[in-house]
């Protein structure tokens, strides 16, 4: 084939239509699920403000929630044993009670919050 049987081959050539592209059809799957995930904590997370007690609150965090499935991180063995003992009295009913989505199972983990930084009460961060 010459140059100009070649340049008419590539002009003539078929174009793509079997390709799509995958970012738009990802982008809003992942925005749905991602959205749905986010408003679930953003709900557990308000449900454990109203029903932990304060000197619990203050060295439990939410780390996360999947499936059912709710993690909390706790900072001190001595807290997570009255956490744990909370649940068991009730606890979980209350927050199963409060919450709207499925609550299976409460993991209490290990966690260390002295790394964090909280910005100060009644300062705009």
């Amino acid at each position: 084939m010459d140059e100009f049987q070649l340049r008419q081959a590539w002009a003539n050539r078929q174009g793509r239509e079997s390709v799509f592209p995958l970012a738009q059809p990802l982008a809003q799957l992942v925005h749905k699920r991602l959205a749905r995930q986010v408003k679930k904590v953003g709900q557990l997370s308000a449900v454990l403000d109203e029903v932990l007690p304060g000197f619990i609150l203050e060295h439990a965090a939410l780390v996360g929630y999947n499936r059912g499935s709710v993690t909390l991180a706790v900072d001190s063995a001595p807290y997570r044993y009255q956490l744990d003992l909370l649940l068991k009295n009730g606890l979980l009913a209350a927050i199963r009670e409060r919450f709207g989505g499925p609550i299976n199972r409460v993991r209490l983990v290990p966690g260390n919050f002295d790394s964090l930084e909280f910005p100060a009460e009644g300062t705009d961060a």
